[in-house]
C-alpha cells in the first residue's frame, strides 16, 4: 500500500452519545491502524538500529539481524545459525619412549 493516504481527520466528540459518530470514528482508527502497518516506500541518508537481534530465530521474512557485525535480512528458506562448531578425530597416536 502506498503510504501517500490521507490521515483521517478526527473532528470532537458531540456532547451527547451519537451511534454514529462513535461507529465512524471506530472506521477511521481501523483505517489509521491498517496504513501505518502496511509496508511502503522509504528513503534514508541515515539510520541507527540499536539492539539489532543476534539471531534469525523466530524472526519474521525481512527483519533485519546481525551476525558478529555483518547484517542479514531474514529469509523462511535460509537457515543461518550464529555459532557452527565441529570436531573430529581419525584414528589415535601412540608414543613409546
Amino acid at each position: 500500500m502506498d503510504r501517500r493516504v490521507s490521515f483521517p481527520n478526527f473532528q470532537r466528540a458531540p456532547k451527547d452519545y451519537s451511534v454514529s459518530y462513535f461507529n465512524g470514528m471506530v472506521n477511521m482508527l481501523n483505517l489509521l491502524i491498517t496504513v501505518l502497518r502496511s509496508p511502503g516506500e522509504g528513503r534514508q541518508s541515515t539510520i541507527v538500529i540499536t539492539n539489532m537481534v543476534t539471531s534469525d530465530f523466530g524472526l519474521e521474512s525481512g527483519t533485519l539481524f546481525q551476525i558478529d557485525g555483518q547484517v542479514y535480512i531474514s529469509t523462511l528458506n535460509i537457515a543461518r545459525p550464529t555459532a557452527i562448531t565441529a570436531t573430529g578425530a581419525v584414528g589415535s597416536v601412540v608414543v613409546t619412549v
